[in-house]
């Protein structure tokens, strides 16, 4: 079966999170799209990690055909790791992080910079 949100804050913070990526990646400036589960305490307990790499000189057709078979493989593996990872404790939170070439400019308000040490906590 194919699953699908029914949270409208949920659906919109997906879109959001996949609509800057493409813009970034249109451009060529997206490297990387992640995934990081926190538990409670904000620590982080799993993260799943995505190169992305669009190769230049394509057309834009070209280009968004890249992109949909770059979100395609992966929301694939995404869904293939469920299988692999431990069932995760009550309380957990996510955070998609889009790790973007340093001339990138804010696609809108709801993307902002971040530094290594507040996306990641180390948990003690």
């Amino acid at each position: 079966p194919i699953r699908t949100s029914r949270h409208p804050g949920l659906s919109d913070y997906i879109s959001k999170a996949v609509s800057g990526a493409r813009h970034w990646m249109n451009q060529g400036l997206l490297e990387r799209f992640v995934v990081v589960i926190y538990d409670a305490s904000h620590c982080a307990i799993e993260r799943f990690v995505f190169d992305v790499a669009i190769p230049l000189g394509m057309n834009t057709q070209q280009q968004d055909e890249e992109v949909d078979r770059d979100f395609k493989s992966f929301f694939l593996k995404l869904n293939v790791v469920d299988a692999m990872v431990a069932d995760l404790p009550k309380g957990c939170t996510f955070a998609v992080l889009l790790y973007t070439k340093d001339d990138a400019q804010a696609v809108s308000d709801d993307w902002t910079s971040a530094d290594s040490t507040s996306v990641v906590s180390p948990c003690v």
